[in-house]
């Protein structure tokens, strides 16, 4: 497993997030599941459902907390195991990869800080200056607690 972590692009934060999916040209919805983490790069769907073997192009949709709009992405299943797989992204637009970094900043900033918060829907796009600064700040937090971790005795 240390394998798959050390090849991601991008950052994972834990979520529980409500999808659908299909495996790619199906006709309808297979089946419910849950994004149990997110990053811009990929996640970890869980599912009571059938999990395509790895390989399989999935078409994911899900929502964020952090807006009313629907997120669809494809997918590719990268490893599975019994109820759950690893996917990464695949073209994941921007729209969608904004949506996701906005979410992982305000829940990286609310843990850091000892709590998680109920994310609201932002309800308008957000001036892209602010959001530039709420993700650096999201990040310093985070630097500054790997900071402190790391410079605690053993």
């Amino acid at each position: 497993m240390t394998d798959l972590i050390d090849q991601r692009h991008s950052p994972r934060i834990t979520c529980d997030l409500p999808m659908e999916y299909t495996v790619r040209g199906g006709r309808s919805w297979a089946g419910p599941g849950q994004i149990t983490n997110i990053g811009t790069g990929g996640g970890l769907v869980t599912t009571q459902g059938t999990i395509p073997s790895a390989g399989a192009d999935l078409d994911l949709r899900f929502r964020l907390p952090i807006t009313y709009r629907s997120v669809q992405v494809m997918a590719n299943v990268r490893w599975t195991a019994p109820g759950r797989a690893g996917v990464a992204f695949v073209n994941l637009n921007r729209q969608a990869q904004d949506d996701i970094w906005r979410y992982h900043a305000r829940v990286t900033a609310g843990q850091l800080q000892g709590e998680v918060r109920q994310l609201k829907p932002l309800g308008r796009r957000p001036d892209p200056q602010e959001l530039r600064e709420e993700m650096l700040e999201a990040w310093r937090r985070f630097l500054r607690e790997l900071n402190d971790i790391r410079a605690e005795p053993e």
